[in-house]
């Protein structure tokens, strides 16, 4: 969405909002979108972009297609673990490859990891992908201690590192930022007249991130948009009045 455009000369609040379904004229603006976009953190290894979904996957879409298959999971928490126990039943051989001695999941999924067949490899962080001879995926494993590499030779690799999330498009708004947190004052409103914003996207002196200071943000951020659309309100609207808007 582009919020840069205004939607009429004679209304400085008024602003258009590009969008992959058209164009919407508004005179307000409510931002509530969270954490932002979240994506899986990516591998820090250069390899050919081809591959994503492939040879290296973020997420498992199908578990009956790695049937079989000899199976690489990086990562060290809840999400790794519970895929190398789910899979290594399935899979002809499994390894786990975490950075770190210790585990970050649950003590009773990491006694079961142990005891299981997954092959675990600790701590080891990926350095390099390629591909063999018989079009596998070989991965070399860099000790985070030592020199003395591990070399294995996969089917797929799953990357579990976890989400990242970014509101890297409000930086086109034009809106005051702190680290990537849209500043507003006591009614929610932004930097930019018109445009207001609550929930985790939002910081102000005291924010805490819970969904029931969001469901409180609300109303307030509602009722001063509307005031704004109509400077000669002289009380509260009514929710179905604000609905009806």
């Amino acid at each position: 969405m582009d919020a840069n455009t205004p939607a009429a000369k004679a209304n400085p609040h008024g602003y258009i909002l590009q969008t992959n379904q058209g164009s919407i004229a508004t005179q307000t603006v409510l931002i509530a979108t969270g954490g932002g976009a979240f994506a899986p953190r990516r591998l820090a290894v250069d390899y050919p972009t081809e591959w994503d979904g492939q040879r290296v996957i973020y997420t498992v879409r199908d578990v009956a297609a790695l049937t079989g298959q000899t199976l690489a999971i990086a990562g060290g928490g809840d999400s790794a673990i519970d895929w190398a126990l789910t899979l290594v039943d399935r899979a002809q051989d499994v390894h786990l490859i975490h950075r770190r001695q210790q585990f970050r999941g649950l003590e009773s999924s990491v006694a079961q990891l142990k005891q299981s067949r997954v092959h675990i490899h600790t701590p080891f962080v990926i350095d390099g992908l390629s591909l063999t001879a018989n079009d596998q995926l070989a991965v070399d494993l860099r000790p985070v201690h030592g020199d003395e590499h591990e070399h294995l030779v996969v089917d797929r690799l799953l990357v579990n590192y976890g989400f990242a999330s970014d509101n890297k498009q409000l930086r086109r708004w034009e809106l005051a930022l702190d680290h990537n947190l849209v500043t507003v004052d006591r009614l929610y409103q932004t930097s930019r007249p018109g445009i207001f914003a609550i929930g985790d996207v939002v910081t102000y002196p005291g924010k805490v991130k819970l969904i029931a200071n969001a469901f409180g943000e609300a109303p307030i951020a509602v009722d001063a948009a509307l005031r704004t659309i109509h400077p000669d309100l002289r009380q509260p609207p009514h929710s179905a009045a604000v609905i009806g808007k």
